[in-house]
């Protein structure tokens, strides 16, 4: 640069020797230091703006200057790369003063951003078109800006375990691991239960199961756990629930990472819900005559049931021919049973008693029985054509009557049939 200052020396006349060292056309210097919101970590949004704020040394007041910049990629030593493209910024500035400070801005799309990079910005402080100095350290921390890529992966259960019996209210855990996380952001977390076999999220009463947590990581990686509470009872066929994960930044509410494999086993809690069969008897027979006083046996096996918990048996006993409730005199035919089962697995008997005594036709009799808990139907068996559920009920046949007495005209019609009948026989066979 030129240097048109006049600079003065005096030498005093004492025989000393004085050495003077002039420094013409001193040498501009720059620094950079690069960061997106006052950090030097960040994840890849959509939108994302890099600051490099520039200290200079040794410029001339009140001439103009340009700063151009570049982003390169600190694992290749290359240009970083959008869509193909460089990511460049350029800044023209007058200093008012020979040292000083401008702010070059890149601003950029990273939501293509798949692994963690290094971002470098590179400057080059340029005067008429010819470049006076650089700063372009591919080490320098100063210079770099971190883009750190989420990722999250889940362990859901329920107490520790895998697989549960429906019944009562669980709290369902799943244990999320992050990675990649910027300490001190705050984070959040939310969660669906879905169907795997229906591919959709779970409804209990119409309604999803959601859960939300929000948080502050101490460290870039660790657990956070997010629980989801429902009750089982309304779980009506065996389900296999997954979590679904998204992790949110919570400024931006922006999607940063989500797990949501409905093969995933780590995400996946299996419900079994309880299933009745029964066999129905009287006295260990399936068919039997309508007489008198009958009771229908009608043993119940169960599955899945939570020992413990107390539950509640219902049967009536239906007509097969007619699909409708049978009845004698009018009145269905029901029993009930509120057993404590000790076991998940185990057996309960149903009693039906009732006069078959008016029974004219034979009758096929079907129990059905359902299963309650907390007054929620959890399980039932009412197939009609079940042949374990049913008992047919025969009626005896008629009595043959004896021959008519003295003032007996009842069966007069009858005894003269027979007579005829007789006569004609001797007739054709005489």
């Amino acid at each position: 640069l030129p240097n048109n200052d006049i600079h003065h020396i005096y030498v005093n006349e004492n025989e000393e020797i004085i050495e003077i060292t002039v420094v013409n056309d001193r040498i501009p210097e720059i620094g950079t230091t690069a960061t997106t919101e006052g950090k030097k970590e960040t994840h890849p949004f959509e939108t994302i703006t890099i600051e490099d704020v520039m200290e200079y040394k040794h410029l001339i007041p009140g001439k103009e200057y340009t700063v151009k910049g570049i982003l390169m990629d600190k694992s290749t030593g290359e240009s970083f790369l959008v869509n193909g493209e460089q990511v460049v910024s350029e800044v023209t500035f007058v200093p008012e003063a020979p040292s000083g400070e401008v702010v070059v801005t890149f601003t950029f799309d990273g939501s293509g951003i798949t692994v963690n990079t290094d971002i470098v910005v590179f400057e080059g402080l340029y005067k008429d078109e010819i470049e006076l100095t650089v700063h372009a350290d591919v080490e320098d921390d100063d210079q770099t800006v971190t883009i750190l890529v989420p990722k999250i992966d889940t362990t859901a259960s329920v107490n520790g375990a895998k697989e549960v019996n429906a019944t009562d209210i669980f709290t369902l855990e799943d244990v999320v691991h992050y990675e990649n996380l910027i300490p001190g952001k705050e984070y959040i977390l939310t969660g669906v239960l879905m169907d795997k076999n229906m591919g959709a999220p779970l409804l209990l009463n119409g309604e999803e199961i959601r859960s939300e947590v929000t948080f502050t990581p101490e460290t870039s990686s660790g657990d956070v756990f997010v629980t989801f509470v429902f009750d089982s009872k309304y779980i009506t066929a065996d389900t296999d629930l997954v979590i679904f994960e998204k992790l949110l930044d919570a400024d931006r509410m922006n999607e940063l990472a989500n797990h949501e494999d409905m093969e995933s086993q780590e995400q996946t809690v299996t419900v079994h819900t309880p299933k009745l069969g029964t066999q129905a008897t009287v006295n260990g027979e399936k068919e039997v005559k309508a007489e008198g006083e009958i009771i229908i046996e009608d043993v119940i096996s169960y599955t899945n049931l939570t020992p413990s918990k107390e539950y509640t048996i219902k049967g009536l006993l239906m007509n097969k021919a007619t699909g409708e409730a049978f009845k004698v005199n009018g009145q269905e035919i029901h029993s009930e049973v509120t057993f404590i089962p000790e076991t998940p697995d185990g057996e309960i008997t149903v009693y039906f008693t009732f006069d078959a005594s008016g029974l004219t036709v034979t009758t096929e009799v079907t129990a059905f029985e359902r299963l309650y808990y907390d007054g929620v139907e959890i399980a039932c068996h009412t197939d009609i054509e079940d042949e374990g559920q049913t008992v047919k009920l025969t009626p005896p046949p008629p009595s043959v009557p004896s021959s008519p007495q003295t003032g007996d005209n009842s069966h007069l019609w009858l005894w003269a049939t027979l007579a005829l009948i007789s006569g004609s026989m001797i007739i054709l066979f005489g």
